[in-house]
């Protein structure tokens, strides 16, 4: 049976911080076929690899077979990220980054607004409701299994994905007014249908999504009574804590899960619940030694502790 893949992804990240690149190619080179639904991703972090050890032809391979199979990466990605330092400026790498700046324009065209919502198997009404947000480069479909568990206590999921395409089903919250949108009338839609209890509605989310759960429960930007975040991304919080000393929304409560080796995110977690408590919000963060920007293996575990803790059952 294959490892899941959260294992090797963590595996390759102590790799690469090590310097190391050689060996995460041989990694990924080996267990890429294993992973067909994290296509997306291997061919990615093969390109990365290859670049970083001066393999030009490698790398474009890797890229140009990407793109084949109907893949595609935004250009700031291509761009931008210092990996990729030493193709920049080859005439074939300017071909493809042209290839994949059309396609993304192409499917950006065609995206609209979706959501997957998820029932328990006794819906009682009216249930509560947690708002579930995608991490960047994710989909509603492949965060759907880290939130399920919440239906075992009784939940409603609804888990919006952003019409933000930031590559090949790969959905972004960048534009936060957009997101912001979008997720309030999902929310709204989403209430309504289901004939959710409006006093027991609450958000979630990782990565930017979790960072975009934290900033609408705290500007009031959605009405509920509280966030389930994990690895939060904010660039800053000084905006919030402007916004928190003009006012503030009563009764809600948070909850953090996030790795002591997620670096920003860690910092940013501590400066959220800090702040929140300077306003007698309360907030929980459950610290995972050694973590990085992942979900924790016993996430259902997290989730039900945080349940708890949002809805006071």
């Amino acid at each position: 049976m294959a490892r899941p893949f959260e294992d090797i992804r963590n595996e390759m990240i102590q790799l690469y911080t090590q310097g190391d690149y050689r060996k995460v190619l041989d990694i990924l080179e080996r267990e890429s076929p294993h992973y067909p639904d994290e296509a997306w991703d291997t061919y990615y972090f093969r390109l990365c690899m290859a670049a970083l050890l001066d393999d030009s032809t490698k790398a474009l391979g890797y890229l140009k077979e990407a793109l084949g199979q109907g893949y595609w990466y935004p250009v700031n990605m291509l761009r931008e990220d210092t990996d990729l330092k030493s193709l920049q400026g080859l005439p074939e790498y300017e071909q493809l980054i042209g290839r994949s700046r059309q396609r993304g324009e192409e499917e950006q065209a065609r995206a609209v607004p979706t959501r997957l919502t998820l029932k328990p198997e006794r819906l009682e009404t009216p249930p509560p409701l947690l708002i579930a947000l995608h991490g960047n480069g994710r989909n509603a479909e492949n965060t759907a299994p880290y939130w399920r568990p919440a239906t075992e206590n009784g939940c409603a999921v609804v888990l919006p994905q952003s019409s933000q395409v930031g590559g090949h089903e790969a959905f972004v919250w960048n534009d936060r007014a957009w997101g912001i949108r979008e997720v309030r009338r999902h929310a709204a839609e989403a209430a309504s249908e289901l004939n959710a209890d409006p006093a027991r509605m609450f958000i979630g989310g990782f990565s930017m999504g979790g960072g975009l759960a934290v900033w609408m429960a705290l500007t009031g930007e959605v009405d509920v009574q509280g966030f389930i975040s994990v690895g939060p991304y904010l660039a800053d919080i000084g905006e919030l804590r402007r916004t928190l000393a003009e006012r503030k929304p009563p009764r809600l409560r948070g909850y953090i899960v996030i790795g002591d080796a997620d670096n920003h995110c860690y910092e940013v977690s501590q400066g959220i619940a800090t702040l929140m408590k300077e306003h007698g919000l309360e907030c929980e963060v459950e610290v995972h030694p050694g973590m990085g920007h992942v979900y924790p293996e016993n996430f259902d575990e997290s989730l039900r502790k945080a349940t708890r803790f949002i809805l006071g059952g």
